[in-house]
């Protein structure tokens, strides 16, 4: 099986699609597929690059700019035609949003190819970002035609799915099977990053932006003086964060920890009591970290957005707790639950180490993405995909 995919960036870039990408092919591979990447280089102005790695063939193409958080890769067309050329891929996996994928609407060597889709979000139009909410409008026209020429689309949760407009009217061609994570490596402790040895320890794990709603967890710590927060991640935010910590003198029980290594984010997930995810936008459609935690079989406090994948990997009272969006007070309430009960908190985490190995496991998801590369590399027909998954 020769499996062609089309990402938006590719590791060492840190973000839950390429995190996840990263993991499906690395276990493809050690089926015997045969994977070929092409995705943007998340560095401006570098040469496009041929890497080979244990996984996959990886091409980075060169990118001039970003625009509205898209890369602009003026050579990808023809690059893509090419490799897919003299690759000549069984299936070709497309991981979206990706503004490079509509270059698969022009004739091409992929032309009899099967696509499947793999529908990681929608793109939600935003109150404080008025241009890209008119560039939606452009790019869902394009959007439309490359739903309609895929042979597959996957959905990430089954409340997502029911939710997306843009799927709405291929039902017939999506099946939902979620992201996973391969097994956690046991992890040595070499130094403790928590300041307090007898507070309630709460980790968040995400990209400092305004729909991430960290700033409704750092309002729950002025209430809970015995709990300790540290928030792992950068962007635009952090100077506002911090001034919230300074204002309301938190700085000795909240850290902006930064950019963090893969091992030390084991090493705090490993040593926290739970993590919180206290998004508050349907951008975040299913939320990698709250796998990261419960393979680590620690409990996790989420928000109910209506459509997220959030609040279904999240078992509400079973595996953690989901909260109201937009209120510190709800998110308190959780926190200061757990904190009170720990024998809770651990058998939420269990059962959330259980919930991760039976559901999320890298391995069962890539043996159901490898079912539907055989299904449609075999020519059966779209209709057919839901009946057989």
């Amino acid at each position: 099986m020769k499996v062609f995919h089309i990402g938006k960036y590719y590791a060492p870039f840190e973000g839950g699609i390429e995190n996840f990408l990263a993991a499906l092919l690395k276990c493809g591979a050690d089926k015997g597929v045969q994977h070929f990447v092409m995705a943007h280089d998340h560095m401006l102005w570098r040469k496009s690059s041929m890497e080979e790695l244990p996984e996959t063939r990886l091409l980075r193409s060169a990118t001039l700019a970003r625009l509205l958080f898209a890369p602009i890769s003026p050579l990808f067309c023809f690059q893509l035609c090419a490799h897919i050329k003299t690759f000549k891929p069984d299936v070709v996996h497309v991981h979206m949003p990706n503004l490079s994928a509509f270059w698969l609407l022009l004739p091409g060597p992929w032309r009899d190819c099967p696509i499947v889709i793999h529908w990681h979000a929608d793109i939600v139009p935003s109150k404080k970002n008025i241009l890209l909410s008119l560039a939606y409008f452009v790019y869902r026209v394009f959007e439309k035609k490359i739903l309609a020429r895929a042979q597959a689309i996957i959905a990430t949760s089954t409340p997502y799915l029911q939710t997306s407009k843009p799927l709405q009217p291929w039902q017939s061609k999506c099946l939902v099977i979620p992201l996973g994570l391969p097994k956690a490596d046991p992890t040595e402790i070499r130094k403790t990053f928590w300041r307090h040895e007898n507070t309630f320890k709460v980790l968040c794990v995400g990209r400092l932006t305004y729909y991430k709603g960290q700033a409704f967890l750092i309002q729950t710590l002025a209430s809970l003086p015995d709990v300790e927060l540290i928030m792992v991640g950068t962007g635009k935010y952090k100077a506002r964060y911090q001034a919230m910590l300074d204002n309301n003198s938190l700085n000795g029980r909240v850290r902006l920890f930064g950019h963090a290594t893969k091992a030390e984010i084991d090493a705090l997930l490993t040593t926290c009591d739970c993590l919180c995810l206290p998004s508050i936008e349907r951008t975040e459609a299913f939320g990698l970290a709250l796998l990261e935690a419960m393979q680590h079989g620690k409990p996790c406090i989420c928000t109910n957005i209506k459509g997220s994948g959030m609040s279904w990997v999240v078992e509400n009272g079973t595996t953690g707790l989901v909260v109201n969006s937009e209120d510190s007070a709800s998110l308190q309430q959780a926190i200061a639950s757990l904190a009170g009960n720990l024998q809770l908190a651990r058998e939420m985490g269990m059962l959330g180490k259980k919930r991760f190995y039976d559901v999320f496991d890298i391995e069962k998801v890539t043996n159901k993405i490898l079912a539907l590369y055989n299904h449609l590399s075999n020519g059966k027909p779209s209709a057919d995909i839901l009946h057989d998954n």
